[in-house]
């Protein structure tokens, strides 16, 4: 068991660009239980930038002379932020030393490669988490809340997400073309927010509408084996970043998350004798205010918190590497179907 006695986590930084340091760090830094001791990136200026950021942090040219620190630096876990084909390597090297992962997505290209590395993070009952932050955002908290704050039984028959990205910084990335990219660095969120929806997908039907350079416009209808269905339209390369989510669950009710922070639910209300087609609307709604420099960094405090908390507690967070290598599994289905498949041997290299 990989429980802390402790009550602070200890964390090295695997990767120190910009993602991790506009995205991930202010997190880390703003949780009371976590310390940065350490640091590896191969670009020097990094490590000073992040020398001059936390006092006394030790810094590495590589996360092979980290990891091998790890124990004499007491590092409890690591968070890496770089390419997928570096996640997947040190993610392992990680878990060899018994170390707690938190990766930035995609975590791999392929499920197998994930849920072999899950399974033994598992089996060592070390904390793993991916950052498909959709999940964690407030607004789906609040949501799935309702849906259970009662005996009465509510539950999602139909969902729809209608998603649009921008165009990215290149149309290739990571030696994919721009329809296997838009999956491995965009849709993946949808497809991780679907799962935590249905539990599980069994049958998919991926369309490809149009493919230009920089845009592609992708549907795909995904079902559970309970036959609850969800229907996402997802597009790179609009001028708009949204994210714009419609529940109908069992009961007739309607819930409506924009960007997946404002929350409308109208419940199941009778016609009130009112004559011809008038008709009551209520509804009730939250939102969290001007928690966020944009919507879009909604669900980053809220992933490291369960990290954190499935460290000191030994739980299992929802994005976990087994979970995450189902998700890669869809993508390679969705991948597959549309005529975009992965060279195993080829890719990431």
């Amino acid at each position: 068991m990989n429980l802390l006695t402790k009550e602070n986590v200890n964390i090295a930084l695997i990767g120190c660009g910009r993602h991790l340091t506009r995205s991930l760090l202010p997190n880390i830094f703003a949780h009371p239980k976590t310390s940065i001791v350490a640091a590896a990136d191969i670009i020097p200026e990094r490590l000073e930038a992040i020398s001059k950021k936390i006092k006394g942090i030790k810094t590495f040219k590589s996360a092979e002379d980290l990891l091998e620190q790890a124990t004499e630096l007491s590092i409890d876990a690591v968070v890496i932020s770089m390419d997928p084909a570096g996640h997947l390597k040190f993610a392992e090297k990680a878990i060899q030393k018994d170390l707690h992962v938190f990766v930035e997505k995609p975590a791999a290209f392929f499920e197998e490669d994930l849920r072999k590395i899950g399974i033994e993070a598992e089996r060592k009952n070390l904390a793993t988490c991916v950052g498909s932050k959709w999940r964690y955002t407030p607004g789906t908290k609040v949501l799935k809340d309702w849906i259970n704050i009662d005996s009465v039984e509510r539950d999602p028959d139909l969902i729809l997400l209608d998603v649009t990205f921008p165009k990215g910084l290149t149309d290739e990335l990571w030696g994919l073309n721009g329809v296997q990219a838009a999956f491995y660095d965009m849709y993946i969120h949808a497809i991780d927010y679907i799962f935590s929806w249905l539990g599980n997908i069994s049958d998919i039907k991926t369309d490809l509408i149009k493919v230009e350079k920089n845009k592609q416009k992708v549907v795909i209808i995904c079902k559970n084996s309970e036959g609850k269905t969800a229907i996402a339209s997802l597009v790179r390369g609009s001028a708009a970043y949204q994210v714009n989510f419609t529940a109908h669950l069992n009961d007739g009710t309607q819930a409506i998350l924009k960007d997946l922070t404002h929350l409308e639910i109208t419940p199941v209300t009778p016609w009130s004798n009112t004559e011809g087609s008038l008709r009551d609307h209520p509804s009730l709604q939250w939102n969290p205010g001007r928690l966020y420099r944009g919507y879009a960094r909604a669900g980053y405090a809220e992933e490291w918190d369960s990290f954190i908390e499935s460290i000191l507690s030994n739980t299992t967070t929802p994005t976990n590497l087994i979970m995450a290598s189902s998700v890669l599994g869809v993508i390679e289905r969705c991948l597959h179907q549309i005529g975009h498949p992965l060279n195993k041997d080829k890719v990431g290299k």
